[in-house]
This record gives structure tokens, sequence and C-alpha cells, in this order.
């Protein structure tokens, strides 16, 4: 069993700041964007659902209620559902707090509460994801050929890239224009120093192209959710206040994010090789967690500033 106990001495101070907490969540930006765009009701949502999902959070920790158990989200995304959000909103909305909740972890620089709110956040939105996909998305084509798949494949929980493509029809299009547009990129990021905004427009034009593919295949729902997070995180950077220091590892996790997702594709859409279709999910995660500390510092040290 998980044990949240970092999470639980802090129990009482969230308890306290949960108004401020609520507040902030529907003014981050992120989640301030989806309810403008959408028409969600800011304020019904902050006094109706926000205090439930940290009340919710705050008893997953100290052991009174199950994670995917949340009492409010049947509401919550039936409310989505009416007002056609789609599941990139769901998600922003989630990890807005997720955000919030994180910057503690990062002003204490106490990364085992870093690990414990991470832990409930991504679990759960898991179990939200798949909840909302069922309601949202009720007529998404159903697999075929499952009876295609190797037993040992099924039993230890791996599928090969020929054993999912004979059972997934995926828009070869996509993969050419993904392959297109690799070639213009890989041209602009060699002769680019440093990270500018040029740059990260490109990014997200090419991570765009990935959403396109990943959105087609519910396989792949959490590594997609993972792409919109970079996506976020990027639209956060501001390049013209970071320092060399963070300039340089921002290059790093991103080429190196870059470099597992143009593998990923290569490796199941165009040799068909890998024994695992998910065998770099976990290395993609674990550099946008990466990337989520550099950016926890750098908003801590901004809000600092704006103090002055």
């Amino acid at each position: 069993m998980y044990n949240f106990k970092e999470i639980i001495k802090i129990t009482s101070q969230i308890e306290s700041d949960k108004t401020a907490i609520c507040r902030e969540w529907v003014n981050a930006q992120t989640a301030s964007e989806v309810f403008k765009r959408t028409g969600l009701d800011k304020k019904k949502f902050e006094t109706l659902f926000a205090p439930r999902i940290i009340n919710y959070f705050l008893d997953v920790a100290n052991d009174k209620e199950e994670i995917g158990n949340c009492p409010v989200i049947g509401v919550m995304l039936a409310v989505f559902h009416k007002l056609n959000l789609q599941i990139d909103d769901v998600f922003l909305i989630c990890v807005a707090l997720k955000n919030i909740l994180n910057k503690r972890a990062v002003t204490s620089s106490n990364e085992i509460l870093f690990d414990e709110i991470n832990y409930i956040f991504d679990n759960n939105l898991k179990g939200v994801i798949q909840e909302y996909i069922q309601i949202h998305y009720p007529t998404l084509r159903p697999r075929a050929k499952v009876h295609t798949i190797k037993h040992e494949d099924f039993y230890t929980n791996k599928i090969s890239a020929e054993s999912f493509l004979e059972m997934e029809m995926i828009d070869s299009d996509l993969i050419d224009d993904l392959n297109d547009f690799e070639k213009d990129f890989d041209a602009l990021i060699s002769a680019t120093e440093g990270i500018t905004a040029e740059l990260i427009d490109e990014i997200q034009k090419l991570l765009n192209l990935y959403m396109s593919v990943l959105h087609q295949i519910i396989d792949f729902k959490e590594l997609y959710s993972h792409v919109i997070y970079f996506k976020t995180i990027l639209s956060q950077i501001n390049v013209d206040n970071i320092t060399d220091k963070q300039a340089k590892k921002y290059n790093e996790i991103i080429n190196s994010i870059l470099s597992d997702l143009i593998t990923w594709k290569n490796e199941i859409f165009i040799t068909k090789s890998a024994k695992d279709i998910h065998y770099l999910d976990d290395s993609i995660f674990s550099s946008i967690k990466q990337m989520e500390m550099i950016s926890g510092n750098y908003n801590q040290e901004e809000n600092e500033m704006e103090l002055f």
C-alpha cells in the first residue's frame, strides 16, 4: 500500500488554504482558458466541485478513500459532457490543480511530496479519462481481430507493433505528414541555438501532428495525455526570462522527449520492430516530469519577483 506520509504532514495546511487553492485553480492560465472557451462556469466550479475534489485528494492520502472513487467526478464529467468539453480540456483542468499542489513540493524541495502528489493525480486522472471516454465518445470504434493477439502477449500485457497494427487501422497519411514535417524540423533545430519562441512554436506544431495519431488510438490515451501536458509546459516557458542553465536543461529534455517520440513512431508504424508498443512510455513520462520540475522552479522564482 502506498504511504502518503508527506501529504499527511501538510493536510491541515491544505485544509486551511483550501479556499485560496480553489481560487488559484480556476484562475490558472490553462484552466481559465478552458472556462472561457467552453462556457464552463468558473464560479460554480470553484464553489461546487473544486473543494470536494481537494477533500477527496486529502481523503485518499489519509486512507479514507480509494483512488478512482471521487464522489463528485460523475456529476462533474456529466457537466463537462453537456458543454462538449474535449478530453484535452478535462486533462488541462485536472492538471492545473496538480501543478498548484506541486508548487508546495518544489518550494520545500520535497521530492517525496512531489512523487506522492503525482501518484494520486496520475492514477486518478487515468480513471477520469477512461470514464470520460465512455461518456463523451460512446461510438469510439472498437478493436478488430482481438483474437489474433498471441497468448504470451496477452498474459504479459505486451503487444508487439505487428500484432497491434493487425488490430488497428491507422491513417497512413498522418504518418506521412509526420515524416515530412520532421525533415523540416530537423533543419530548424540544427540551425537554432538555445530556446526561441519560433522553435517552441514549431515543436508545438510537431506535437499536434503526434496528437492527431495518438487521438485515434485508445491504447495510447496515457501517452496522449503526456503529450498534452508537455505542450502545456512548453507554452508556459518565457524565452526572454530564463537563465542559460535553464535553457540548456530545457534543450536536453526537449530533445530527449522528441527523440523518444520519433523512435516510437518509427518502430511502431515504419519498421514495425517494437516488441512492446509501450516500451518508451516510461521514458517519455520521466522526461516530462523533469520538465515539470524545472518549470516549477522557474515559476516559483517568477512569482517571487512579482512581489517586489
